[in-house]
This record gives C-alpha cells, structure tokens and sequence, in this order.
C-alpha cells in the first residue's frame, strides 16, 4: 500500500529511505501480528511531499511561464506594432487596453510610410483599416483623398473628404483638397458646399480658413455662370490684401463684364505683386475678353520688365497673343523666349505644354522642330504634338505625327509609350480598321487618367470623324468617372443627338452590300482629289469599296490602284503599309521605277522629308541598281568610301 503525505517541514521522526529537496519516500515493513492480521500487505510505501517548496516551486513556474508568454507577446506586437510597444506593455494587464490603441497608431504609421514610398495600394488599405478604428483621424482621410483624386477615384475621394468636415475640426490643408479635388472633377456645386460649410460655421472658423473659403465661393460660382453672386461675394474680400484675393475679386468682375472696374483692379494688382503669375493671367483674360490689346500689351510689358530673365512671363506673352488671335505678335513673342531660354529643355518642355493645353499648333510643332536643331531630346515634346493635333481634332495632322510614334514607343517613360497605340486605336476607329493587336481606344483613354476636358476634346474628334457610336462610348466612360462634369454634360447632347441620327439613318436606309461601281477614269480622278485634299479616310473606304466591288477594269488597271494606295500610305505615314505597297507596286518595271522616282523628287523636301525617305528606302529596296539615279534626281546623297 502506498500513501502520500503532505507536510510543512522536515523532521527526524519521519525515518525516510531516500532524502530530496522536493519529497521523501519510506517504506515500513510489519511483521505478522495480531494487529496486522487485517491486511494482507507486510510493508507499506509513504511519501512525503514538502508543501511550502511546492507552493514555492509552483509559483516559481507559472511566473516563468508567464514571463514567457509575456516575452513572446512582446516581440509578435514589436514586429507589428513598431517600437511604440514596450514589454511592460504586453506584461502588465493594466496596459494590455494600450495595445489596441497602438495597434491603431500602428496602421496609420505604416500607411503613411507606404504613400511616402509610393506603394499607394497598400497606403490606402492600411489607412482605411486604421480609420475604422479611429475615424476621426483627419490627417489619414486628407491622404485618401489625395490618393483617389490622384487616381481620378473621385467618389472614394469625395467619401472621404465629406467625413472628414463631418469629424471637426478641419485644417486648411483639408479644405484646400477639398476645393482641389472638386474643381479639377468639375463637380462645381460640391466646392460651393464646402466653402459654405465653413462660412456656415459656429464657432466661425480661423481668419485663414474663412479667406480660403470665400475665395474658392467665387470661383465656383463664376464656374456656375452665376456671376451676380460673384461679384457680391467679392466684395466681402475687398479688406484683404493677398494676391489670390485679387485674383478672384477680378475674375468676378471679368465674369460680370465689368471690364473697367476689372481691368482698373487688375492694373493696382499688377502694381503691388508685379511678379505674381496668377495676377498676370487673370489680367490677361480679362483684357482679352475686353478686346482690348493695348491693355494686353502693357500688362505683358510690365511683367516681362519686372522679371527679364524669367521665362513665365514671356511664356505668357506666347500663349495670350495666340489666344487673342494676332499671330504674328505671338511669333515674335515666341523668338524672344527661344532667344534667352531654348537652352533649357525643361523651360521650352512647360511653354509647349501650356501650348498643347489651349491646341495650339503651331506653337507645339516649333518648339519641337527648334529642340530638334539643336540636338535636345524631344520626345515629350512630340508626344505634346500628338496630343495637340487631338485637342484640335486635327487627323490629317495627326497622321502627320506617325514616324514620331515609334522612339515614343521606344522609351521607358510609362506615359510616352500610351501615345503610339493610342494613335493607333483612333484610327481604328476613324478608318472601321479592325482591331489588330493592343486595347481598344476607351482602355486606353481609361490608363491616361484624363480630366473632363480632356475626355471632351477625344469625343470631339470622333464627333467630327462621324463616329458617333465610339463618341457615346467614351462618353458613357467619363460620366461614370465625373457624373457632375459640366464640360461633359455640355458636350452629351450633340453626342447623343449624333448617335441617334446615325442609327435612323442605318434603321431607315439599308446600305447596299455592294458601293456602285465606277469606270476607271472616274475612279482615279476621284481618287486623286480626295488624296490632294486631305480625305484620307474617304479614299481608303473608296478604294475599299471598289476591290469588293470588282469591276472589269480592276485586274487590269491593278498597278495603277496599287500606286494610288502606295501615294496613300506615305500621305498618312503608315511606314508598314508603304513597304507593303512598296513591294507589290516596285515589281522590276522600269516605267514603274521612273513614275516612283519623279514623283519622290517633286515631293517637297520640308514638308514631306519623311514620305521621300520612305519611298526612297522602298525602291532601294526593290530596285539597289537604282542608286545612282536617286542621287542624281538629288533624293539620296553621295555615300562616301570608308578610308581604309
């Protein structure tokens, strides 16, 4: 039999076989007695066990243990947490309430530093996770803001902006987002409701935020076209002495059509901040919208004097002639600048982007061919060209732009390598190409981010192309993006009323399977006019009519039709197409070789230097013995022997 005893101290009574720090164990052996005849056993096994050493070495235990857990617990919430948390935090219950409020400090810190690191997927994840915890955490719902208005996510950006004024208090920084982002998505009436919201405030807001409230109040009222309330809500800043209020106090006036009082205000602004770029603008406008150039003039003059050898203010002389329509200033305006700033790329990279901006033209493609002469890198210049001849909806232009695609395509800039497939898309459309190889147009236009405006100027080109089918298409894609956009609420009736007529027109006349057959001398003539006016797009769909078509003359006259699509190809700069055609036109018939090279020589060399170096490189390629013909009609220059 064995039996456990616990006991508080040793002592000599308890006659033990073994001796330990922890237990003793005895065993007793009894002789057989009366007094044992009871049981069967003759020994019997004691163990002692010391209680207080137990105790002892139980507690010794279970704080081991939990200094353990509390170590381990310690370094999961360092890893995560940061070095905020400290071990006292995680072992002593007390602070345990702590960690949850580090934990939240935590996923704030860490989206932070992921939108300092331009990991903006996981700076937002992050920061949403921290506002459900704390979601009046302002500075995290002004970075979400920005991100989505970055990414032109405008309801996400707006959510978070209307909670933000709902946790006040707001900070300027805040309200001047809220303004940014609401002007830059068009959404007019929202920035009047925010600027109203603070206004509005009780206790009324800080001096700062009040100002910048008023003065954003007029720009979307002007924006709204409701000027009267302008021009009262100006007046409220006349006591403020910054240039942004002046600005905004003429841009009311200007909208009112109070030219004098605007261009009189517009002069003493100039005279207090002769270098502000944003007071030079408006007075410019306002003079231009006044028809009054000599005004223009001076307000020029007076910048350009106050600041010689800055660039902005003759970048603004560029721009404001060309608006006001006198060219001819706006060219000497342009030397001026290109005589004290062509050296710098970045300078004439902002005037032609401003140039770009307002379509013009002309402007773009100097800067471009200037840059070029003087061996600067041009490639965001020529995407500007591209970009310009779209604003302008320009196709033949466009088409002009080709051979500038493929070093745009070649670069590693992310923005310049759109622009090639993008050309290409449009005229997928405008041509009914099908689809070859790349993303349609709208997922293109969807990667560029545009702005409303810039989505407008897309729809109009394909409005004026006729195709209105892909105009609502893209129409449809920007509204989702903007649905407030009051240029695209502007441009959706024509676009509409376009779509609507073309598909009467189809559901009312149904188009022959078969375009009426021309003779010969029909076809080549209207072919040659379509081609010397411009109508490349008209000739394609001729041409293309006419092969479905057969008629009798057509496997004749083949070579005749192959030159027309060759001239074609070069006209549009389609560099594929023109060996293509090259190929099949430059067969080995001399009369062929002659009409290719008679025509290569009567090309101008300025104007149309790419389609000769194109039909150049094609009969070099189909007829080499023809070389010393092309360096006599001047076409190719002399090659000069290698010295060896």
């Amino acid at each position: 039999m064995t039996e456990l005893r616990f006991i508080h101290k040793w002592s000599s009574e308890q006659h033990a076989t073994t001796k330990g720090w922890l237990w003793r164990w005895s065993r007793r052996v009894y002789e057989k007695t009366p007094a044992h005849a009871r049981t069967s056993d003759q020994s019997e096994n004691i163990i002692f066990i010391h209680t207080r050493r137990l105790l002892a070495l139980l507690a010794l235990t279970l704080v081991m243990a939990y200094a353990s857990l509390a170590v381990t617990a310690w370094w999961w919430f360092h890893r995560r947490l940061g070095e905020n948390v400290t071990l006292i935090d995680a072992a002593w219950p007390p602070r345990w309430a702590g960690l949850v409020q580090a934990r939240t400090d935590a996923l704030f810190t860490q989206g932070f530093t992921a939108l300092q690191e331009h990991r903006f997927g996981d700076a937002a994840r992050l920061l949403e996770a921290g506002l459900r915890r704390a979601p009046e955490r302002n500075d995290a719902r002004l970075a979400l803001a920005t991100i989505f208005g970055t990414f032109h996510e405008y309801g996400r950006a707006f959510a978070q902006l209307d909670q933000a004024f709902a946790h006040p208090p707001v900070s300027s920084a805040l309200l001047a987002t809220a303004f940014t982002v609401s002007f830059t998505a068009e959404d007019f009436v929202r920035a009047l409701a925010y600027a109203q919201k603070i206004l509005d405030a009780q206790p009324p807001a800080s001096p700062d935020l009040t100002r910048l409230a008023r003065q954003n109040k007029i720009r979307a009222l002007t924006a709204l076209g409701r000027s009267d309330e302008a021009v009262a809500a100006a007046a409220l800043l006349a006591a403020e002495p910054d240039p942004t209020s002046l600005v905004c106090r003429i841009d009311a006036l200007r909208s009112h059509r109070q030219f004098a009082a605007a261009l009189a205000l517009a002069h003493a602004a100039q005279t207090r901040f002769p270098a502000h770029l944003a007071v030079l603008d408006i007075a410019c406008r306002t003079a231009r919208d006044a028809s009054n150039p000599a005004e223009l003039r001076s307000f020029l003059a007076a910048a350009i004097t106050a600041q010689p050898n800055v660039p902005a203010p003759r970048q603004t002389a560029v721009l404001e002639w060309w608006q006001a329509g006198d060219t001819a200033q706006s060219q000497s305006a342009l030397d001026a600048f290109l005589l004290r700033f062509d050296s710098d790329p970045d300078f004439v990279y902002r005037l032609s982007t401003a140039a770009t901006a307002i379509g013009a033209t002309t402007i773009v493609e100097r800067l471009y061919q200037h840059e070029a002469a003087l061996g600067l890198p041009t490639n965001r210049l020529a995407a500007n060209l591209v970009e310009a001849h779209i604003i302008n909806g320009d196709l033949v232009g466009l088409r002009r732009t080709r051979p500038l695609l493929p070093a745009l395509a070649a670069t590693k800039d992310p923005v310049l390598q759109l622009w090639p497939p993008l050309v290409q898309a449009i005229f997928q459309v405008v041509d009914d190409a099908p689809l070859s190889s790349g993303p349609p147009l709208q997922s293109l236009v969807r990667r560029l981010g545009l702005v409303p405006t810039s989505y407008t100027r897309f729809i109009d080109l394909l409005l004026n192309a006729q195709r209105p089918a892909a105009a609502c298409a893209l129409l449809d894609q920007a509204l989702a993006a903007y649905p407030t956009s009051a240029s695209l609420q502007k441009v959706a009736p024509a676009a509409r009323a376009a779509l609507a007529a073309a598909t009467a027109d189809r559901d009312r006349v149904p188009a022959p399977s078969i375009a009426p057959v021309l003779d010969a001398p029909e076809f080549f003539a209207r072919g040659d006019d379509l081609l010397s006016s411009g109508q490349f797009t008209a000739l394609a769909r001729l041409i293309a009519e006419q092969r479905r078509a057969n008629p009798d003359w057509l496997a004749q006259r083949s070579g005749d039709v192959a030159w027309l699509e060759l001239r074609l190809a070069l006209a549009t700069h389609d560099e594929l197409a023109a060996r293509r055609l090259g190929q099949l036109y430059l067969n080995g018939d001399q009369e062929r070789l002659e009409r290719a090279i008679a025509f290569a020589a009567r090309l101008p060399v300025r104007d149309a230097a790419d389609q000769r170096a194109l039909l150049t490189d094609a009969i070099l390629r189909h007829h080499p013995e023809a070389q010393a013909r092309l360096i006599e009609a001047g076409l190719i220059k002399v090659p000069v022997p290698s010295a060896e």
